[in-house]
């Protein structure tokens, strides 16, 4: 049926009798300008013996007097599915959020706010000799020159491109023990540490493979 909003004048389709806005914004603001009139209009329909009913028919409802174990659990399975889905519209509009150029802004303030001293992983400015040769230009350079070496093809299961490791046939830790390399200078003289052959191209989960039975070997043998 085709009716006329009582908030804006426009006309719309009614799917059923007692609507009389044509959206929910026209509702809120026909609602929020007859606040007191709808208010008297309550408490007179409440005060009669219709109104005095339906309260007792509510409150035995919500107080699970007449509702069976299926309702409860359309109920229960609905409630989940509108948290569901709430839940997913907000990570939708976050995602959105920070697509923009205040999200951006606000995404580096964050990461400057918890950098350094103020994150929580500080532990001093601590940082291990493998962690800095591993994130120095030589060893970049080393892992380059392996990848181009193999093609950039994993050498274990033959999958190219991707995510891909520099693996040591002999283990980087056990090189820089046995060497004495207590700092970068030290690494930088060590000929078997940029021994590319002794290199191998891996993908990760190729390369998580290979650790693993490396550590499984070493519990069971030393």
């Amino acid at each position: 049926m085709i009716k006329t909003c009582l908030q804006c004048g426009k006309e719309f389709k009614a799917h059923y009798a007692k609507r009389k806005c044509c959206n929910k914004r026209c509702a809120d603001d026909f609602r929020r300008a007859n606040k007191e009139k709808f208010s008297k209009q309550m408490l007179l329909y409440y005060a009669t013996e219709e109104g005095k009913g339906r309260i007792k028919r509510v409150a035995a409802i919500n107080r699970g007097c007449k509702r069976t174990v299926e309702q409860r659990k359309r109920m229960s399975v609905s409630a989940s599915l509108r948290s569901d889905k709430s839940e997913a519209n907000r990570a939708r509009s976050r995602l959105e959020f920070y697509k923009t150029e205040k999200g951006k802004q606000l995404k580096v303030k964050i990461g400057n706010e918890h950098r350094g001293e103020r994150s929580h992983f500080w532990k001093g400015g601590v940082w291990t000799v493998n962690g800095q040769i591993r994130h120095s230009e030589k060893y970049a350079k080393w892992r380059k020159k392996v990848f181009m070496r193999d093609g950039f093809v994993c050498q274990d299961c033959g999958n190219k491109g991707g995510e891909l490791n520099a693996h040591h046939l002999v283990s980087f830790s056990e090189i820089v023990g046995k060497s004495n390399i207590f700092s970068v200078e030290d690494s930088l003289l060590c000929e078997e540490l940029w021994d590319v052959d002794n290199g191998v191209t891996l993908c990760v989960p190729c390369h998580q493979q290979r650790e693993m039975l490396i550590k499984h070997r070493r519990k069971c043998f030393g």
